[in-house]
């Protein structure tokens, strides 16, 4: 074969790959289009199972998404890892709970270098419920400090009456003198009494309803509550929207369609449980996480043995909710998957009534969604 040949050869052996290449290009150009990059588009790290969920039912085939606190485990106890923080920092988005639902999640926005999504934040969420049994408690308690108040504020005031009259025949000179440092003090406790109310909202509402600093003042579990999940899922869909334009209208209709399911769904809960008889209308569980469950459908928060599941349930507490159970009739209480039913047998066994589950923190293999997750809720309880 001669030169001539040999060199058409090769260009045609060059236009042919060069083909090649723009068709690669073309072809990925295609399957980039719905999402933007070669891993399917924008990549999110969601704090819990839960939280995951709702990304996925916003952001579809558009978006990847990971939970870091796996299946079965619990936000509260979770121990992140360094292949986590990686996996915060490389996400173009964190969603995380927020409302100091636990340490994990402040490790993790720390981590990220991509947008943040708390999903409580401008919630009006709730303090947490007492229960009934500790409320009893606590009302005692109240009654005993207001006693304790007046005899104080009675001394206060024959003590303060003898200081104005000591005052009166004092320097007059003096009383200026703590006019003018009473305003600058006022003016200071001004402010500091708002900083410090603002505090006392988040920190002071905690020791009102037994809560550390763990939680703070306000209940995170916002999922418990359908609106409060569709408040969500509508930050979800907005700031996914903000993230990739090109996906609005796709974000917009996945949004739309999960919110009528969860309406519907939150229709048959009513429904599932509007009959129950008073007995079988009160909850007791291992911790505090059902309050706005209870508030949405009419049921009452009896007690939990313990405000965080951090803690250990003290003696007391088990007494009360024996005592309570017992005089009530109530022929369940409630265990949490990822938690011991240690404690809660023995006062099932104190009391005679019945064992259940129920999920409280995240999915699992028998309810793989949200909505799933509801459902078994509001089966555990009804059935």
């Amino acid at each position: 074969m001669g030169l001539p040949h040999l060199k058409g050869l090769r260009l045609a052996l060059a236009g042919l790959l060069a083909g090649v290449a723009l068709i690669a290009v073309a072809c990925g150009d295609d399957e980039d289009g719905d999402g933007g990059d070669d891993d399917g588009g924008l990549s999110v790290v969601a704090s819990t199972t839960i939280v995951e969920d709702l990304v996925k039912q916003v952001g579809g085939d558009r978006i990847t998404v990971e939970s870091i606190v796996p299946s079965g485990a619990d936000p509260h106890t979770f121990t992140i890892s360094p292949s986590d923080i990686r996996k915060t920092a490389e996400a173009d988005l964190l969603v995380v709970v927020g409302a100091q639902l636990g340490a994990i999640e402040e490790d993790l926005e720390r981590s990220a270098e991509g947008a943040v999504l708390e999903l409580t934040h401008g919630m009006d969420l709730r303090p947490f419920p007492e229960g009934l049994a500790h409320a009893e408690d606590d009302h005692d308690e109240e009654e005993g400090e207001d006693h304790g108040d007046e005899d104080e504020d009675e001394g206060e005031d024959h003590g303060d009456e003898e200081e104005e009259e000591g005052e009166d025949h004092g320097d007059e000179e003096e009383e200026e003198g703590e006019d003018h440092g009473d305003e600058d003090e006022e003016e200071g406790e001004d402010h500091g009494d708002e900083d410090e109310e603002e505090g006392e909202d988040h920190g002071d509402e905690d020791e009102e309803e037994g809560h550390g600093d763990e939680h703070g003042a306000f209940d995170p579990h916002f999922w418990m509550d359908v609106d409060f999940t569709i408040e969500a899922v509508e930050a979800i869909r907005d700031e996914l929207t903000r993230l990739d334009p090109d996906g609005a209208d796709h974000y917009r209709e996945q949004a739309e369609s999960y919110i009528a399911e969860l309406r519907e769904v939150d229709g048959e809960i009513r429904e599932l449980l509007a009959d129950l008889p008073e007995e079988r209308r009160y909850l007791v569980t291992f911790h505090d996480a059902y309050g706005y469950f209870a508030d949405r459908y009419g049921l009452t928060i009896l007690g939990f043995l313990v405000e965080g599941p951090e803690e250990e349930p003290s003696a007391s507490a088990i007494t009360e909710l024996v005592e309570s159970i017992t005089e009530l009739g109530i022929p369940f209480v409630f265990t949490e998957p990822q938690f011991s039913a240690r404690v809660i047998e023995q006062i099932a066994s104190d009391t005679g009534a019945s064992i259940r589950t129920i999920p409280s923190g995240g999915l699992a293999e028998e309810y793989p969604t949200y909505v799933d997750f509801l459902r078994a809720i509001a089966n555990g309880i009804a059935k």
